[in-house]
């Protein structure tokens, strides 16, 4: 572990918001992702969303968490406390791997373990004050402990999606969402793991594209805050050659994107797919525009990358209340901000003050049209 990663914030230490749980990028990025179900993901993040705000504040040890039962089912269950209970089932009895480094003796290791460790439950499962109590195991709670980087996931989006793949991909994007690098190259192995793909399942392309990686992006671009594009990169052909590579990219969706996504995630799931059959896929990501002002704040000295601090969001959104009647979509801002410091070639010193000075520059911009 650097000097540099020591001094990042502990995924623990963040608060849900209106952003979505925090959820360690660990656990994002898991090993043995496929042999749970869709329902057992979801009941899992409900699980460590329920025991984030004590997690938070003293997660010693092996700790022990109750709730209503009624709290942890969710709407996309059948059935019910017998739902859950399956779905617990299978996480108590899947055994996950996930690398980490150890802040104790800042050492990489592997992390084998359950995702639940124990439960009690009521008896009677149906009954109105049903509840669960459950741990995890010590190991995921050292972990939880170690973790200082996360991806905010929001439950109302992924108890939405009706595909694993969808779920997979969202979670991995909104990892990676906040980084400068917007586009990732990766392997079909690669791009398979991230998906949670059983292996020997959907291994000839055309498969793996009709029945993966399209529901994905459907599910995906039509129901979260972000636009993703997959495609094959081939050799020996464009048609007909090897998929040697995939292209991912990703970006926040533009204020009116982001209000029809939530407008779909409030409508009857009955006749979705339908619906979702008609939405076409996402322009390419927006031309550049090279005409914006350029704001000479001075930070041209050194490179240090354009990754933002977890609090100045919502000390933007502060300042962006001040500044407009209505605030200002702060994800909006820093995907103007960050095309424009690409556009000029800024070398940014001070990203956290950069972007909180470019906050003038987009409010004037809303104010005349230029940012829709």
């Amino acid at each position: 572990m650097t000097e540099k990663d020591k001094q990042k914030p502990l995924t623990i230490s963040q608060k849900i918001n209106d952003d979505g749980l925090p959820k360690p990028g660990e656990l994002i990025e898991i090993k043995q992702a496929h042999e749970l179900t869709l329902q057992d993901w979801r009941i899992f993040d409900r699980l460590l969303e329920l025991a984030w705000p004590d997690g938070a504040a003293n997660l010693q040890g092996a700790m022990v968490w109750s709730a209503p039962l009624s709290a942890v089912t969710l709407e996309t269950t059948h059935n019910g406390g017998s739902a859950v209970r399956e779905s617990i089932d299978r996480l108590m009895a899947t055994r996950v791997q996930v690398s980490f480094v150890d802040r104790t003796d800042n050492e990489k290791k592997i992390l084998k373990t359950v995702l639940v460790s124990g439960t009690i439950t009521t008896a009677d499962e149906t009954a109105p004050a049903a509840s669960l109590q459950w741990s995890f195991s010590p190991q995921m709670v050292l972990l939880l402990q170690n973790s200082n980087y996360w991806g905010r996931v929001r439950s109302q989006v992924s108890y939405a999606f009706a595909s694993k793949y969808a779920y997979r991909l969202y979670q991995w994007v909104a990892l990676k969402i906040n980084l400068h690098r917007s586009i990732q190259e990766v392997s079909p192995d690669a791009l398979r793991e991230i998906l949670a793909v059983p292996t020997g399942k959907y291994e000839k392309y055309p498969q793996f594209n009709q029945s993966v990686i399209q529901p994905a992006l459907q599910e995906v671009n039509a129901l979260s805050d972000f636009n993703v594009i997959i495609e094959p990169m081939r050799e020996g052909g464009k048609q007909r050659g090897e998929v040697i590579k995939y292209r991912l990219e990703y970006w926040r969706k533009s204020a009116g994107e982001r209000a029809a996504a939530t407008a779909e995630l409030n409508r009857p799931k009955k006749g979705r797919r339908e619906r979702l059959k008609n939405d076409p896929p996402p322009a390419p990501r927006p031309a550049k525009d090279t005409d914006q002002p350029q704001l000479d704040l001075g930070f041209t000295a050194a490179s240090g990358g354009l990754n933002l601090s977890p609090d100045i969001y919502e000390k933007a959104r502060k300042k962006g209340r001040e500044l407009i009647h209505g605030g200002i979509d702060v994800y909006a801002a820093e995907s103007a901000w960050k095309e424009w410091v690409s556009d000029k070639k800024i070398v940014v010193k001070h990203p956290d003050a950069h972007f909180m000075a470019f906050l003038d520059q987009f409010a004037n911009g809303m104010k005349a049209g230029a940012y829709a």
